[in-house]
């Protein structure tokens, strides 16, 4: 049979795990920004991209992306674990 050739959304998604398993950000954020251009409700695209600015710390960005993730995918369990967990962190932080 014919071989299932990914959409390109979920390639540059792929991709875009492979640079950032490397940490090699500007590659990976390059992809999952390709990947939302490509399809703007691509929930994944904007999981990953928060994800990479969360570890690189950039917490602001990374909270906006995942809230997106929401917006174009409600429920969407990964998207509510992370900023679930972003709020507990700010929570118990002493003041």
């Amino acid at each position: 049979g014919i071989a299932r050739v990914p959409r390109p959304r979920n390639l540059h998604n792929f991709l875009g795990i492979a640079h950032a398993s490397r940490e090699r950000w500007a590659e990976a954020e390059d992809q999952f920004k390709a990947a939302v251009a490509m399809d703007p409700s691509y929930a994944l695209g904007y999981l990953n991209l928060g994800s990479i600015y969360f570890r690189q710390k950039r917490v602001a960005e990374a909270e906006v992306l995942w809230r997106r993730t929401l917006e174009v995918a409600p429920g969407h369990p990964a998207a509510l674990r992370h900023l679930a967990e972003l709020e507990a962190s700010r929570i118990e932080k002493p003041r």
